[in-house]
């Protein structure tokens, strides 16, 4: 007996009125597919068992009843077996006679359930609050171990990093300028489970998937800021000092002039110095204006600013100026935002302006009072806090990129081509697997009794089904590098395309793109180091950058080194280089695993271009199945048990006289089971990509070898299909699969 509960309660069906019910692999295929599973319209008695769940829908004047905007939870059942979950939507009420009043319903299955529960939420939404954390070295530092949920990766966001600011002991990276990456399989955890939704997978629980990471860069250099960084400061001289003859001074400073402040409390007006209170990055500016006596020729005088430092060492000198019969009145200024930017001060340092008269018989005057009044000349001393090294709480959800939960989940989809089958016994559960691990893992089941011949069988090539042109490819990106490859090269970089497919009836583009960006990769110029570079062609920051997934490869000894500048101010060089990329490991080769569709050369030398791109791993079996001479679809009508139409899975093989098919859709009437239509295609068990496959490299060598043996080099149509280069041996003289060692430079 057909079952239709709805928020628990069992609707009163008509005995046998019919309730056709429609299953079709796209539901599973594409998450966000508008039809999803769906029965036709049916109608129901408007009885006082019914009206308990609708309401008098019959009555429009009826106040507080059942709004029709809002999904009702449902579930079909046979008995006690579930068919399926959903909800139903309430089409119209009819009036028979004026007194038999019936609604008429559809209903939905949870695909589309699923796609409605993170309409409109970002995942900035999501509460990653139990992922905050202190921006530490130390806290970097494990993360780098690959054990927690975030890591951090060294990406150009704005820095313009050149050779010599890159990291070097003069300008180390700084904790804030790293960059946030966060797992990729606990972000797609979190969207789940706060959405009320569960799921299991083999490669989405997998080792692979585990060592994704998703960029959290959302245009901000910093990825948190430190509110109790309130270290600036303005002085100015209260008085005309004088500065005798040969001495040198410090600058008689006072914060107590107009419009001079000290946020931090830093300044000593009795020793004129800047105590620095938190250690950071500071712009430090000075302006002076100086008098000196008559007597050109004797006239010399040096102004610098000084830092005493905390640690006891040697004064040393931000920035020095001298002149030699100079004139009477020099007014100049000091500033490290001019010359180089700001510059890193630790907590304690003393930093103040000093004056060297260096004429043998002539005074001078540091003047210039009456500047912040309103006046010309001055003399002065402006302390500019703009980064602290450290005070950092790292919110995780407000790093994150701007991108919809739904376009993640959908995004992941388009990646590894997966299926996402809702559980039949558990609502909101989902079975998400790859196309070829759903498909591996269904039953075989004979149907060849259950076909009826006294109906027409249709038996039909795929060509209806095909594209002219199958394009894979990410979004594209707004940074300077991605955009110069786009121009070049006329496409999207990491993009596979199937233009070839011998059907002269196909038509049309299908095009599989998610939201992310490709993870690409470029040297930072002057250095062995590579990185992405978030950056425009003037060497500005991109604003909301797309979402990037990469693979956290560990820490790599073959780019170089980087100095880094924890929050305390201790120096350290980092001799082992985190890498983020599209590649599995830090130096990819054959047998590695790329994150981009089709094989693209890299732009820094690596060992190869890996054989196991998104393309081959997980779309080319689902391809060649569509697009071979030998596919076929199978139409008929078939008479199925009640135990057939409730044991059935997508994934089953179904045998019909000496051929195994898969299902594409079934349709039957839920209230007289027995007859389905069912359309199926022919499963090529024994498809395979090519003869060969690439998995390895001859030891000292470019030669590929395939088959995981040593001494299989493969064929030529297996070597150029993969993307490696068909030529001669120069030690044999034969023919051998080289790789591909050109390399992109922009």
């Amino acid at each position: 007996m057909l079952r239709l509960v709805i928020n628990n309660k069992d609707v009163e069906l008509y005995e046998n009125a019919p309730v056709n019910l429609k299953f079709q692999f796209s539901d599973v295929e594409k998450i966000n597919n508008p039809l999803a599973s769906y029965s036709q319209s049916f109608r129901v008695p408007l009885t006082q068992n019914n009206v308990d769940i609708f309401g008098h829908l019959d009555q429009v004047t009826e106040v507080g009843g059942l709004d029709l905007r809002v999904r009702l939870s449902a579930q079909l059942l046979s008995e006690t077996y579930p068919i399926m979950d959903g909800f139903v939507q309430v089409k119209a009420v009819y009036l028979t006679k004026e007194i038999y009043p019936e609604v008429e319903l559809v209903f939905f299955s949870s695909a589309i359930d699923f796609k409605t529960e993170l309409e409109g939420l970002f995942l900035s939404d999501l509460n990653l609050s139990s992922y905050d954390h202190d921006l530490t070295l130390t806290n970097v530092q494990t993360a780098w171990l690959g054990t927690s949920d975030y890591n951090y990766g060294i990406v150009d966001t704005g820095q313009n990093w050149t050779a010599s600011t890159f990291g070097t002991e003069e300008e180390p990276i700084l904790l804030p300028q790293l960059t946030l990456f966060f797992k990729a399989k606990t972000l797609l955890d979190k969207i789940f489970s706060e959405a009320g939704l569960s799921y299991e997978s083999t490669y989405l629980e997998g080792a692979d998937f585990g060592d994704q990471f998703v960029m959290f860069a959302n245009g901000q250099t910093t990825v948190a800021t430190n509110d109790d960084f309130n270290e600036n400061a303005r002085t100015t001289v209260a008085l005309p000092q004088t500065i005798a003859a040969n001495t040198t001074a410090v600058a008689d400073l006072v914060d107590t002039g107009n419009n001079c402040f000290d946020e931090g409390n830093n300044f000593d007006n009795g020793t004129h110095k800047y105590t620095v209170g938190t250690s950071g990055l500071y712009n430090v500016n000075a302006v002076y204006s100086i008098r000196t006596a008559s007597g050109a020729g004797t006239r010399a005088f040096k102004a610098r600013l000084v830092v005493d430092p905390a640690s006891g060492g040697a004064n040393y000198n931000l920035i020095e100026t001298s002149f030699t019969n100079a004139g009477s009145a020099i007014n100049r200024e000091l500033s490290t935002q001019i010359v180089g930017g700001a510059v890193v001060l630790l907590a304690g340092d003393e930093v103040f302006l000093e004056i060297e008269n260096g004429s043998p018989t002539l005074s001078l005057t540091v003047g210039g009072t009456n500047f912040f009044a309103g006046g010309g000349e001055r003399t002065s001393l402006e302390v500019v806090a703009e980064a602290s090294l450290g005070g950092y709480e790292v919110n995780v959800a407000a790093s994150a990129p701007k991108m919809l939960q739904l376009d993640y989940v959908t995004s992941l989809q388009k990646l590894f081509n997966l299926v996402f089958i809702p559980d039949a016994v558990r609502p909101g559960h989902f079975h998400i697997e790859t196309f070829e691990d759903y498909m591996s893992s269904g039953e075989t089941k004979d149907w060849s009794s259950k076909v009826d011949y006294g109906k027409d069988v249709v038996l039909k090539p795929t060509t209806d089904l095909q594209a002219s042109q199958y394009r894979w490819t990410y979004a594209s990106g707004k940074d300077f590098v991605t955009k110069s490859v786009e121009d070049s090269l006329g496409r999207v970089y990491g993009e596979y395309e199937v233009t070839d497919t011998g059907n002269e009836f196909a038509t049309g583009e299908n095009k599989v793109q998610g939201k992310f960006a490709p993870y690409l990769m470029s040297r930072v110029p002057g250095t062995a180091t590579p990185i992405l570079r978030l950056i425009t062609q003037d060497g500005s920051p991109v604003k909301d950058p797309a979402p990037r997934i990469a693979y956290y490869g560990g820490l790599a000894n073959a780019f170089g080194s980087v100095d880094i500048l924890s929050e305390s101010g201790s120096q350290s060089t980092i001799t082992q280089i985190p890498t983020m990329s599209n590649y599995s490991a830090a130096e990819p080769s054959v047998g590695d695993n790329d994150l981009n569709y089709g094989m693209e050369p890299a732009m820094y030398p690596i060992v190869a271009q890996p054989a196991n791109t998104l393309y081959f791993r997980f779309w080319a079996t689902y391809v060649l199945e569509l697009y071979s001479t030998e596919a076929r679809v199978l139409s008929c009508n078939m008479n199925l048990t009640e135990a057939d139409l409730q044991g059935w899975s997508f994934n089953d093989k179904i045998y019909i006289k000496d051929t195994y098919y898969r299902i594409l859709s079934i349709s039957y009437d839920a209230n007289a089971p027995g007859t389905a239509q069912v359309e199926l295609i022919r499963k090529l068990d024994d498809i395979e990509v090519c003869a060969d496959t690439p998995t390895g490299m001859l030891a000292n060598s470019t030669i590929v070898t395939f088959n995981n043996s040593a001494t299989d080099y493969g064929s030529e149509v297996c070597c150029v299909l993969y993307g490696y280069e068909w030529r001669t041996n120069r030690t044999t003289g034969d023919q051998r699969c080289h790789v591909n060692t050109q390399q992109l430079d922009i």
